[in-house]
């Protein structure tokens, strides 16, 4: 349900007039409270502007822009961007999440480096004095229409910088789970006058009933380092074989090889190499080389659910897990013999039975997993309508080309 409110007019849409004049007597001096000078106008009040939160960002850091080292901690900090990164997270989509503890940040960065989202804490405050703790009611008395909609924060975000504890050691990461007073905030609130702004509510009910805001999310316009790079999935109807990339895929398959491994030290591949490499291999594999798309996914394996550094290819981190689990669907599917009844690959290729929870089953002691693919990484971050569609178009395009 959409609910917007509109101070500026007669009364606010689907609100009852009787109501409205009883909320305007509890409210008596509510322009004083938020600053505001009249109905729609943004108040005058004087906000630090290090703590300043308007469509561009949060203070100096900025949505859409990479982070300026001077602004990576507070003002006597020697915070750098890569520690901030090293202790940071993946959230279920591939963003980032960095923690700048001493500005009271949390930043969603692209795969491109760039800030997507920023979190803010109670410090913070819009140019009218808003922020964290305010109301519908003085949202929608500075900023005219404020519309209410039913949408939930990923619960992976960490959305309170200023609850999260400083940890013992220094070496220690963070997660989602070390916000104190975590909620499950399920309602989100926008106004045209402050667009890419978005405050967070715990439900839509209670922020009609008075309830303040839990949460402050501002985001970048720009999705372009969010989406996927030169894609062949498709998650819900298979497309036709592809056109080969190459003519010689068993070549391109070696030269792929030569590039990737260029300059190794021990198991460690080079950036360069893998830059080089590695769509070349996907070029071969989209050709119908098995082994090609075995090394692509091998290598993304690594990345993304081994060492969870990312994409190697610094896309989003799942265009890579959705791709490596295809190529591997792929070879069993193209194999001359069927997998063991028993195992984790011929559940994935039971097209009779639905993916379901018991598959991806794990244990809640030392024991083995309990389900035929429980305690597989490849598995972590994608949904089970995407692990569905991947193996769809894997069973589609299993014929695309004769079986090695």
């Amino acid at each position: 349900m959409v609910l917007s409110y509109d101070l500026n007019k007669e009364a606010p849409v689907s609100i009852r007039s009787s109501a409205l004049l009883l909320w305007g007597l509890l409210c008596v001096g509510c322009a004083t409270a938020t600053g505001s000078h009249g109905p729609g106008s943004a108040s005058a009040v004087k906000v630090d502007p290090e703590r300043l939160v308007s469509d561009r960002g949060a203070g100096p850091v900025l949505v859409g822009q990479k982070i300026g080292e001077g602004h990576l901690g507070g003002f006597e900090s020697d915070a750098d961007y890569s520690s901030l990164w090293d202790h940071g997270y993946f959230d279920a989509v591939g963003h980032r999440l960095i923690l700048i503890k001493e500005r009271e940040l949390v930043a969603l960065m692209s795969p491109q480096h760039r800030v997507q989202h920023l979190l803010v804490g109670a410090s913070y405050r819009t140019s009218a004095g808003l922020g964290v703790g305010s109301t519908v009611r003085e949202l929608a008395r500075a900023y005219g229409a404020f519309v209410l909609e039913e949408q939930e924060l990923p619960r992976s975000w960490i959305y309170r910088p200023d609850k999260v504890p400083e940890p013992e050691n220094d070496w220690v990461t963070f997660g989602s789970l070390d916000q104190t007073d975590k909620k499950r905030l399920q309602c989100v609130g926008r106004s045209s006058r402050l667009a890419g702004v978005d405050f967070y509510f715990e439900s839509c009910e209670k922020a009609r009933s008075g309830a303040s805001v839990e949460a402050l999310v501002i985001s970048s316009a720009d999705v372009s380092d969010m989406q996927p790079v030169d894609p062949f999935l498709n998650l819900s109807t298979p497309p036709p074989c592809p056109a080969p990339r190459t003519e010689d895929p068993a070549e391109l398959t070696r030269e792929g090889h030569k590039r990737l491994y260029a300059d190794r030290m021990g198991d460690y591949l080079a950036g360069r190499s893998i830059a080089l490499g590695l769509p070349m291999l996907r070029d071969a594999a989209l050709s119908g080389s098995t082994e090609a798309g075995m090394t692509y996914a091998g290598v993304i394996f690594t990345f993304v659910h081994q060492e969870v550094i990312g994409d190697p290819l610094d896309r989003v981190l799942t265009q890579g897990a959705q791709e490596a689990l295809f190529f591997r669907i792929l070879k069993v599917l193209r194999a001359p013999e069927p997998p063991p009844s028993d195992s984790c690959r011929a559940a994935l290729i039971d097209f009779d039975t639905p993916i379901n929870d018991e598959m991806f089953a794990d244990t809640d002691d030392d024991g083995p997993p309990t389900g035929v693919c429980g305690g597989q990484y490849q598995f972590h971050w994608l949904s089970h309508a995407d692990i569905e569609g991947i193996r769809q178009q894997a069973r589609a395009w299993a014929t695309c080309w004769p079986r090695p």
